[in-house]
């Protein structure tokens, strides 16, 4: 399908949602402007007119960064026209899609997804360490991926807390914010992120698949590539942005996709990084057990077995909901564990080991 100028421009902010366009830097004696974004600035200028596009600028200590947006109206204009054009690509979609297991699709779409429905996904190894070398770096990144799902989903002070629940009339969780925290981020709805998330920071293979298939949805108009700027409007890299339609696809496509030998080895994960540092609580224990699908005998078996081997401490049966079930002992030990459980789900996930 071949778009007017104008189109293309509605399609590829539509695509991007915020759409990098120049950088105008200026000092005493100095003043130059860098374009990100080629395009024609008078078919900008008419859609501005429109009030389909507007333009949009953050301000720092020596530079102006430029960023187009589309208005309610283009929004409704540019999703008809994208809906055309993935409808003329439909059976190149199909044929890209069916190249790559429903499993490592939806981790990509989970791992990826913003709050706007745009799946983000940087063109650059170094965006991810994949290095994690020792259970402390790891455990440190479940705490970040922890943290990062939490925001998203509940505001981040307690006076927000409290004036959501005012406006909402539900009562919310009564405890600290770590019991707060536990209980949103391992709960059935947000676990398959967590899973997918973590999956993305410590799977190079997983990774490059998530560029292949940006690269591939580029190439038939269905993702764009966008430079990636800081606060003072300086290039870090670029990313595929996969747009909300899209999106939405993968995710149907995906659905009854059965990922439970996943979640069980990802509990597997979390109890051990859990117990890492102070001793994972009995109650959060329940909880990881529970939507990871793992009998709560089972760990007491195998916790008994590692505290033989010198791995862990014995398992306090008798403990309250407050206190420490076990700890681990041998950090070294613990991490080969952890590691061994990340390769069996990462081989699951993209040689469709079991099916799907």
């Amino acid at each position: 399908m071949k778009l007017a100028g104008w189109e293309k421009i509605l399609v590829d902010v539509y695509k991007a949602g915020k759409l990098p366009l120049k950088v105008e830097y200026y000092g005493k004696s100095s003043y130059h402007r860098y374009y990100y974004y080629d395009l024609n600035w008078k078919l900008l200028s008419d859609l501005i007119k429109k009030d389909l596009v507007k333009v949009v600028s953050d301000k720092s200590f020596h530079c102006r960064t430029y960023y187009a947006l589309l208005t309610e109206e283009g929004e409704v204009e540019a999703t008809g026209i994208f809906k055309e054009l993935f409808k003329s690509v439909s059976s190149s979609y199909e044929e890209i899609v069916s190249k790559y297991s429903p499993k490592l699709i939806r981790t990509i779409v989970l791992g990826a997804r913003r709050e706007d429905d745009r799946i983000h996904i940087p063109l650059v190894e170094y965006y991810y360490d994949f290095k994690y070398s020792s259970i402390d770096e790891l455990s440190t990144l479940l705490g970040k991926v922890e943290e990062e799902i939490f925001s998203k989903i509940f505001p981040k002070s307690r006076e927000s807390l409290r004036e959501s629940n005012d406006r909402s009339g539900i009562r919310l969780i009564v405890g600290r914010r770590e019991d707060i925290l536990n209980s949103i981020v391992y709960s059935k709805e947000c676990v398959n992120i967590l899973l997918s998330r973590l999956l993305l920071l410590t799977s190079k293979k997983i990774f490059k698949k998530a560029v292949s298939l940006g690269e591939e949805l580029e190439s038939i108009g269905l993702s764009i590539m966008i430079p990636v700027l800081n606060s003072v409007g300086e290039y870090c890299w670029r990313s595929f942005v996969i747009p909300p339609l899209i999106t939405t696809s993968l995710i149907s496509l995906t659905d009854k996709v059965d990922m439970r030998y996943e979640l069980f080895r990802l509990g597997e994960i979390l109890i051990i990084l859990k117990a890492y540092r102070y001793g994972i609580k009995m109650e959060n224990l329940e909880r990881i057990c529970k939507v990871s699908g793992i009998p709560l005998k089972l760990v007491e078996y195998s916790i008994e077995i590692l505290s033989i081997q010198g791995v862990t401490s014995e398992f306090n049966k008798s403990t309250s909901p407050k206190s420490p079930a076990f700890h681990v002992k041998d950090k070294y030990r613990a991490h080969e564990i952890v590691e061994e459980a990340f390769k069996c789900i990462e081989e699951e996930i993209i040689n469709r080991v079991r099916g799907d």
